[in-house]
């Protein structure tokens, strides 16, 4: 089902897709079992199959060369950049924003894990939570308001309340 100006135009093969909103699924070439709901969801995502994308620009696929699978994006510009990734959960306003290859990552908050771009299995539940952490690091657990939030390399650390461990930069602890 398309609805929406351009919605699901590359489409050539692929069943049991959703695309409603202008350009959402736009580039969508082969795929199945995906939903786009919102302007420009999940615009550049080829061929990533079991995908849900809600919202304006969710799961956008900044380089239209997209595969990331079983992915769940609710919020504007909530998993703005995935490519690669799979298996991420990301709820909120630009949550997950930058990941294009992380795996296993659930972040649920404005800016949860908003910086991160190929790390794995981290947790972020909260505003600002592990928003300045990059690429490599992974295997946080940060619940609160700006947990982590300037841990840029920080591996398997757990965070828990207002503010803890704002200022940890890398390691573990």
């Amino acid at each position: 089902t398309m609805i929406g100006n351009e919605a699901g135009r590359d489409m050539c093969g692929g069943d049991d897709n959703v695309f409603l909103g202008s350009y959402a699924g736009l580039r969508v070439t082969s795929t199945s079992c995906n939903v786009a709901i919102g302007m420009y969801a999940g615009a550049c995502q080829q061929t990533g199959e079991q995908n849900v994308y809600i919202g304006h620009n969710a799961g956008f696929g900044v380089s239209c060369l997209g595969d990331g699978s079983h992915n769940v994006a609710i919020g504007r510009y909530s998993l703005y950049s995935i490519q690669g990734g799979d298996c991420n959960i990301s709820v909120g306003y630009n949550a997950g924003m930058c990941t294009t290859s992380g795996l296993n990552n659930v972040f649920m908050g404005t800016y949860a894990g908003k910086q991160i771009t190929s790390s794995c299995g981290n947790i972020a539940i909260g505003q600002c939570v592990l928003c300045g952490l990059t690429t490599g690091a992974g295997c946080n657990i940060a619940i609160g308001h700006k947990v982590m939030c300037q841990a840029s390399g920080a591996t398997c650390n757990i965070g828990l309340g207002m503010m803890a461990g704002r200022c940890l930069s890398s390691g573990n602890t």
